[in-house]
């Protein structure tokens, strides 16, 4: 993070498709991720995988 500042992105739809993806992309390089969507089950999948690849919650 440059400049000591903190990089926070709010996904919607990030439960699947391109959401998803850009939620993975977005926390792979660092970023703080937030997602949103409609399935409960969907989006804590995606929650894990981004834990399970270096991510924090």
């Amino acid at each position: 993070m440059s400049g000591g500042t903190k990089r926070i992105a709010w996904v919607t739809g990030g439960a699947s498709g391109i959401g998803q993806a850009g939620a993975e992309s977005l926390a792979a390089d660092g970023w703080t991720v937030v997602i949103s969507g409609r399935r409960l089950d969907a989006l804590a999948a995606t929650a894990e995988t981004i834990r399970a690849s270096g991510g924090d919650d």
